[in-house]
C-alpha cells in the first residue's frame, strides 16, 4: 500500500482468520482402559483450541499423552491447546498400583483354610479354600446373598472391590414334588437326596387329563418335559401341572407345541411368542389380552372357577382351546 503523507497519521493493520489453512487432530484410546467423552478427531482451522479428554476405566489409571512418535506431550487430562500443525495423540495408561478390597466372611459349620481379606492388586488371581464341618458344603456368596460358585477351593480373579461370604449347607437337600391340583394327577420322585446329585422326577396323570409342564412353589415354569430331570444344589418346591387331553405314556406335548396353564394366581403360556392371546369366559366377557414377549412367558390374572376360552392369533393363523380354573 501507497500513500501520500501530508499530515501526523497511525495506522492499525487489521488480521481476520485465514479459514482456509486446516490442520488435522488425530486422537486414539486403548478401549479396554478408557475412552474418549468426546471424539474430536477431525480437521479443523488454524489455531482451534482442541480438547483431549478421556474418561478412565475401572482399574487403569491416566498417564499422559505422546504424540505418534512415543514422545511424552502432556500429563494433562483434559489437555487443551490450539491446534498449529497436524497433531496425533495418544492415551497411555496403566494399572500397575491400582489395588482393590476383599472382604471375606464366613457362616456357621464351618471355617475358611485359605485365603484372607485385604488389599490385593487389581486382576490379581485370589484362591479361597473352605472347611466344613462334617455333613455340609461350601457355597460362596456375594454381599447380595448371590451365589457364586460352590467350587472348593474357588479361584477368581480380583478385578473390583468384593465382598465373598463361605455359606456352610447341609449335604441332604429335600425335593417336595406333588400334582399342583391332586384331583389331576401324582408325582414320583420327591425325597431326600444328596448335594449336587440329579433327580428324576414323573408326573402321571388321571384318566382325561395329561402333564402340561413343571413349575416351582413360587408358579414360575421349570420345564415342560416329562420325566424332569434337574442337578438339586438346594431345597426344592415342584408343582407338576395336568391339562385335558391324553397323553401316551403321560409324555408331555412336544416342546414346540403351543400350551397355556393356569396355576396360582398366574397364566403361563409357552411356544406362543408374538401372537396376541386373549382370555374370555364363555359367556364372552374378555379377562385378558396380551401379545406374548417370549417363547415362556407368565401373566398374574385373576381367574374364578370355571371354564375359559384362549385365542391366540398371528397374522397366519388363529388358535383356540379350553381352560378350566378349579
Amino acid at each position: 500500500m501507497e500513500f501520500l503523507l501530508t499530515d501526523n497519521t497511525v495506522l492499525h493493520a487489521l488480521f481476520t482468520e485465514d479459514v482456509s489453512i486446516t490442520h488435522r487432530a488425530t486422537l486414539s484410546v486403548d478401549p479396554a482402559a478408557g475412552k474418549l467423552t468426546a471424539d474430536v478427531s477431525d480437521v479443523y482451522p488454524y489455531n482451534k483450541f482442541i480438547r483431549a479428554e478421556v474418561e478412565v476405566a475401572a482399574g487403569w489409571r491416566f498417564v499422559e499423552w505422546v504424540d505418534e512418535g512415543g514422545n511424552f506431550v502432556s500429563e494433562s487430562n483434559p489437555y487443551n491447546f490450539p491446534l498449529t500443525e497436524d497433531v496425533v495423540l495418544h492415551a497411555i495408561f496403566d494399572r500397575r498400583d491400582y489395588r482393590v478390597r476383599l472382604s471375606l466372611s464366613a457362616g456357621e459349620n464351618g471355617l475358611i483354610k485359605r485365603g484372607e481379606g485385604g488389599m490385593y492388586l487389581y486382576g490379581t488371581e485370589v484362591k479361597l479354600e473352605a472347611l466344613p464341618d462334617r455333613g455340609y458344603h461350601v457355597e460362596w456368596t456375594d454381599e447380595k446373598g448371590e451365589v457364586l460358585s460352590d467350587a472348593n477351593p474357588y479361584t477368581f480373579a480380583l478385578m473390583e472391590e468384593r465382598g465373598v461370604e463361605a455359606v456352610f449347607a447341609r449335604n441332604i437337600i429335600e425335593v417336595e414334588a406333588k400334582a399342583a391340583d391332586l384331583r389331576f394327577g401324582s408325582v414320583a420322585g420327591g425325597g431326600k437326596y444328596m448335594y449336587n446329585t440329579e433327580v428324576r422326577l414323573t408326573a402321571f396323570a388321571v384318566s382325561g387329563m395329561r402333564p402340561a409342564g413343571w413349575t416351582d412353589g413360587e408358579g414360575r415354569f421349570l420345564s415342560a418335559s416329562n420325566p424332569y430331570v434337574f442337578t438339586v444344589k438346594r431345597d426344592a418346591k415342584v408343582l407338576a401341572v395336568f391339562e385335558k387331553g391324553w397323553a401316551e405314556g403321560n409324555l408331555a406335548p412336544a416342546a414346540e407345541e403351543e400350551k397355556a396353564y393356569y396355576a396360582d394366581g398366574v397364566l403361563h403360556l409357552v411356544n406362543m411368542e408374538g401372537r396376541v392371546v386373549a382370555v374370555a369366559a364363555l359367556g364372552g366377557r374378555e379377562v385378558l389380552r396380551v401379545r406374548a414377549d417370549g417363547a415362556d412367558v407368565q401373566y398374574p390374572v385373576r381367574l374364578q372357577a370355571g371354564v375359559y376360552v384362549l385365542t391366540s392369533t398371528s397374522r397366519e393363523s388363529s388358535k383356540g382351546k379350553k381352560i378350566v380354573v378349579r
